[in-house]
């Protein structure tokens, strides 16, 4: 189960000796305990802002497409998403089957299947079969739908802010040191002790490459992406 804000807050206040908050103090708390506060955030933010594709920020949505609309927005947490996994969800109703999309570069979009798209609106034209990024903040699908099918995507999120004593992080708690030390870096520099603060930097940087190494280098297949002309078309190399 993640730590929450508090937790992890008085957990870098008794590494420095501090006095500990309770929930009834922490929204107002000032000072060391403010700066303590501070120091957690920004530290969850630098392991978030380090990687988009931490296991523990992917997520999933499902969304229903409108008949004749081709482009639609991203979630406002949206960090980055997986195009390999949107998929029509399947509907007995609509005698519909699951059906994963190909990506498709926009460039080629526009080439090729977005007049088709936009002469056929407000009816659509049939079962999408590609999904593109759009012009801005969102996706789009092609060919246009021409019934409200449900659409369903992963994508890695961006966490909110913590707020809240109880707030959890996304982080899991067997990583709870990492956030600490390097919370301990900005606290030795309130404390204006260049040193303490350089050693931690660099405690906080090797636990840092070691939640890399678990939770993100973990290949299970090799892939090149070389065009093979010999008519073998296997790409990835299992180990």
């Amino acid at each position: 189960m993640p730590s929450t804000f508090i937790d992890l807050t008085n957990e870098l206040l008794r590494k420095f000796n501090e006095v500990e908050l309770t929930e009834g103090t922490f929204v107002g708390a000032r000072g060391i305990q403010g700066r303590a506060k501070d120091a957690i955030q920004n530290t969850v933010n630098k392991i978030n802002q380090i990687a988009w594709n931490w296991p523990f920020n992917a997520t999933a949505r499902e969304e229903p497409l409108v008949v004749g609309q081709e482009e639609y927005l991203w979630p406002s947490n949206m960090a980055r998403p997986d195009w390999d996994s949107f998929q029509i969800q399947r509907n007995t109703e609509q005698n519909i089957n699951s059906k994963t999309l190909a990506f498709q570069d926009r460039d080629k979009y526009y080439a090729y299947y977005r007049d088709l798209d936009d002469d056929r609106q407000p009816l659509g034209r049939g079962l999408p079969d590609f999904v593109y990024p759009s012009h801005g903040n969102g996706y789009g699908v092609t060919p246009s739908p021409d019934r409200p099918y449900t659409i369903r995507y992963r994508f890695w999120q961006t966490p909110p802010k913590l707020v809240q004593p109880l707030d959890q992080v996304t982080i899991p708690d067997q990583f709870d040191y990492v956030i600490i030390s390097g919370a301990a870096v900005d606290m030795h520099n309130f404390y204006d002790n260049a040193e303490a603060a350089s050693i931690m930097r660099s405690e906080f940087s090797s636990n840092l490459s070691y939640m890399r190494g678990i939770l993100l280098n973990n290949y299970h297949t090799l892939r090149d992406h070389r065009v093979n002309f010999g008519g073998n078309n296997r790409r990835s190399i299992f180990f």
